[in-house]
């Protein structure tokens, strides 16, 4: 085995042992044979160990905790940009994830010949009772292109509840980048600050992908209504930050978005949720406008802000 991996790929595991197994399967599948996986086990049962020691594979590194840790916190160890075993670039998986037989051999070509350091796949739901072998990855809806986006304009897709969160990322070890995100409780918040975090240049791959068994999002809070729900407070506090830090550009480039997906009247609830009020000619009512002012007010004065400590950190 090679002293040095090309690549060093990181898996954080929560409870979810036959998931891990079936990701590491992939895995070794895979056309590159020459990559390490660190596999994060943050909960109490440590069930990761009995995982990895069946399959016996040399590649295969626990990295467990002293004591256990929720799933977020687990998640942020898998974003650290240098490598512990000495490889040019690292990717965070989750465990329920598959890939085809050549992601890692895209993502290491594009990497390799393009000079971003940061790299980005989409992942696509795909309900476990589903033959994968039957999937035509053409009929897949992207909602990015594939392209080189600025942070501005990646981030703008922050207004319809997009960011890295719709795939997996793949970056160069040793870069600048800041991928890690603390004091953020809710996995789906966490994933939108790390888009927040982008300071360089990504590019999106449509050329490969990895499928999910596992439904996007967050656990439900309690059927609270949508105003007064803390991942919508917190959502609420990512765009008023960007419309701060960018003005009317970043505002114009998420009208685009819209133009392109027709997506309108989201975009005017969301402007209007975060205190810029959209521009005529108006998609919705005036009934609901006000009715979306009235709430995002209370929201904003009355719902505890999740995303409080993120940004007083990052500020």
């Amino acid at each position: 085995m090679p002293p040095n991996p090309v690549v060093e790929i990181r898996i954080p595991t929560y409870r979810r042992p036959a998931g891990l197994r079936r990701t590491i399967k992939s895995l070794q599948n895979q056309e590159e044979e020459n990559w390490r996986a660190l596999i994060f086990d943050g909960s109490p049962e440590q069930k990761a160990k009995g995982v990895i020691e069946a399959i016996n594979d040399p590649r295969l590194e626990l990295h467990d905790t002293e004591e256990p840790v929720n799933e977020v916190i687990n998640t942020e160890r898998a974003y650290t940009s240098d490598s512990a075993t000495g490889a040019e670039f690292a990717t965070a998986v989750r465990d329920y994830d598959t890939f085809p037989q050549d992601y890692l051999s895209t993502f290491i070509t594009h990497a390799k010949k393009d000079e971003e350091d940061l790299l980005l796949a989409p992942t696509f739901y795909l309900p476990e009772d589903t033959d994968e072998e039957s999937l035509n990855p053409e009929t897949f809806e992207h909602w990015f292109k594939p392209k080189v986006y600025s942070p501005e304009e990646f981030q703008a897709h922050l207004f319809f509840d997009k960011g890295v969160g719709v795939g997996n990322l793949f970056w160069r070890t040793g870069s600048k980048l800041r991928l890690q995100v603390s004091k953020v409780k809710l996995a789906g918040l966490a994933e939108l600050c790390r888009t927040l975090q982008i300071n360089t240049s990504l590019r999106y791959l449509a050329e490969t992908y990895a499928v999910t068994t596992q439904a996007p999002g967050d656990e439900p809070t309690d059927n609270t209504p949508a105003f007064t729900d803390p991942y919508a407070r917190g959502r609420q506090s990512v765009t008023r930050y960007l419309i701060r830090k960018y003005g009317d550009s970043i505002i114009e480039k998420a009208r685009k978005i819209a133009d392109e997906k027709n997506l309108h009247a989201e975009l005017e609830s969301v402007l209007i949720d975060s205190g810029s009020y959209p521009r005529k000619p108006y998609t919705l009512p005036a009934s609901r406008r006000l009715l979306q002012a009235f709430r995002s007010t209370f929201k904003f004065r009355w719902v505890n802000d999740p995303l409080l400590d993120y940004f007083r950190s990052v500020s």
